[in-house]
């Protein structure tokens, strides 16, 4: 399994993710931004934020969850692909999460996931 890949947001060069693990449908890792990151930063940090936006309890009132599909409709509607140096391959993510450095993302949209 390769482990090192790099992040295109809309086709810029937004970082370098370090796969750590999958699941039967997520990888996940670490995230290390670069510059092209910075105009994709503040939707990312707004996810983040509402994800962790009730600590108190485990349900997200209804406005944050409003706000929160909103977010993940813009995240979602990114062009998101890695590239991996090893093979030399290109896969492209139907879902991507970024939380501080933790990095998550579902690759095309295979069966039962």
């Amino acid at each position: 399994m390769e482990t090192v890949a790099k992040l295109y947001l809309n086709g810029k060069k937004a970082g370098v993710i370090y796969r750590s693990g999958r699941s039967t449908c997520w990888n996940y890792g670490l995230f290390d931004p670069e510059e092209g990151f910075a105009e994709f930063a503040p939707l990312f940090t707004c996810w983040a934020s509402l994800m962790h936006a009730n600590k108190k309890s485990d349900e997200l009132d209804e406005q944050t969850l409003a706000e929160l599909r909103v977010a993940e409709c813009a995240i979602d509607a990114l062009e998101t692909k890695l590239f991996w140096p090893e093979s030399n391959s290109w896969t492209i993510a139907s879902q991507l999460n970024i939380d501080g450095r933790l990095v998550e993302w579902k690759e095309g949209g295979g069966a039962g996931c």
